[in-house]
């Protein structure tokens, strides 16, 4: 095998065994299929969503074009699986098997493992360029694969960024003597499927390996435009069979601007049967402070009564504004609706009069009744 060919084969593999349950804290679970409580234990984090994206995506048809597109995810601008951080051209190998795996299963454990051996594999052919030592090789590779970007990474859980590899290995393809196109091209294909930050900083050392094969007569100006071409239609290529932009957006947009006047929950009725929750969690705007946007006029005011109506998205059905003609100069924003809510936390219960007996009631809040009543 490729791995194994030279004398410290079994060595890289103990060092990136050791180094990967190291950056674990020892924990086998993280490459086990079944376990995925590690995943979720961070959090809100990018491994979760990768996850999630894996787990839809494997439920797609087959066949289907463009090739990575994930319908039941649910992303409301694009669903290609690229968006979610699910490392697409692990999901794409893994899919025709799908129905052998089981539920749960996750990859990334072992996305990880592999991650660290290829950073201390094409570590290795750079040193192979400039020292003949093994001994000395494998002592570089050990202080490499300690850097701090790995740990990081995992407690970040970026599964897609731990690929640091990627970059590793454009650079020892810059600096061997002799050139290859085809392992350049599979490469870049690799960075695209598995997270486009990392495509878009190795294209420049790509470019820059054409130039300095160009001027160092190793490359015809002919065959440069060629490569050029070539990427090209490759990058045009990934692009249709991603499906970025595929689907026409259809969400409504709305900016903010200045200080929100109130937060709280509101356990009116209205409220209650409208969301089909105990209570919703709304935001006070000035109307000036708002722009609405939505060019496919997706927004729907339904009137809930003579002087108040819900704002709500014709296509999915969520409820996202309310005005009433009590308070004329606001309007109300689901606070679940924002992209960013951080920081932002509700400080009364409204309408508790009417709050329903089998929800967890935060007790430090102030409570207030239906004024009307």
């Amino acid at each position: 095998m490729i791995f194994l060919r030279r004398h410290y084969g079994l060595p890289l593999i103990a060092l990136s065994s050791f180094f990967f349950l190291y950056i674990t804290g020892f924990n086998t679970n993280f490459i086990n299929p079944r376990n995925i409580d590690w995943i979720f234990f961070f959090g809100n984090t990018d491994s979760t969503t990768a996850w999630f994206g894996w787990e839809y995506f494997r439920w797609t048809n087959f066949i289907q074009f463009p090739l990575i597109t994930n319908y039941p995810y649910g992303e409301e601008l694009n669903i290609s699986l690229i968006y979610s951080g699910s490392i697409p051209i692990i999901c794409l190998l893994l899919k025709p098997f799908e129905q052998f795996l089981g539920f749960p299963f996750q990859f990334l454990g072992a996305w990880h493992l592999l991650c660290v051996y290829f950073q201390g594999y094409f570590s290795l052919k750079i040193l192979d360029l400039f020292i003949d030592s093994i001994p000395v090789k494998l002592l570089f590779v050990s202080i490499i694969l300690l850097l701090p970007i790995l740990p990081l990474n995992v407690l970040l859980n970026h599964p897609g960024l731990f690929a640091n590899w990627i970059i590793i290995a454009s650079l020892y393809f810059y600096l061997k003597n002799k050139f290859s196109y085809q392992r350049w091209f599979i490469l870049l294909s690799i960075a695209l499927l598995t997270q486009a930050y990392l495509f878009a900083m190795i294209l420049p050392i790509f470019f820059a390996d054409l130039v300095q094969r160009f001027l160092s007569n190793q490359m015809s100006f002919h065959k440069l435009l060629l490569l050029i071409a070539s990427l090209c239609l490759l990058l045009i290529s990934l692009f249709i069979l991603s499906g970025i932009e595929t689907t026409e957006t259809s969400e409504i947009l709305f900016i903010l601007s200045g200080e929100m006047k109130w937060c709280s929950n509101c356990h009116c009725t209205r409220c209650q049967k409208g969301h089909g929750s105990g209570y919703v969690t709304w935001l006070g705007f000035e109307k000036n402070q708002m722009t609405i946007l939505d060019k496919s006029e997706n927004l729907k005011w339904y009137f809930t009564s003579k002087k108040s109506e819900f704002g709500f998205c014709l296509t999915c059905g969520s409820s996202i504004f309310y005005r009433s003609q009590k308070v004329p100069s606001e309007i109300h924003i689901t606070l679940a609706n924002l992209h960013n809510s951080k920081g932002i936390y509700p400080s009364s219960d409204n309408y508790f009069d009417t709050h329903v007996p089998w929800m967890k009631i935060d007790k430090t809040l102030p409570k207030r009744n239906d004024p009307n009543l």
